[in-house]
């Protein structure tokens, strides 16, 4: 995760509007109101969580690829 540039975490100059369900913004209020926290730090929360999970699963895949494609070769080298 890059460091926070602001307080709130928040890094000033990308803008956009997230059109959330209504029960979805409802929930979203209720925990940033019982968090202390604005709705869109949680959000930013949230979705680099998300971002991160995606990352992960896409670097253990690849990992196993490597695993099973050179399974040969890695278990000659953890004899050696």
């Amino acid at each position: 995760m890059p460091p926070d540039t602001t307080k709130a975490g928040i890094i000033a100059g990308m803008a956009m509007t997230l059109r959330l369900p209504e029960p979805i913004n409802d929930k979203l209020r209720e925990a940033a109101q019982r968090d202390h926290e604005s709705m869109q730090v949680i959000a930013v929360k949230a979705i680099n969580d998300y971002l991160q999970r995606r990352e992960l699963t896409y670097i253990r895949q690849v990992a196993r690829e490597v695993a099973q494609r050179d399974a040969t070769i890695l278990d000659e080298l953890s004899r050696s």
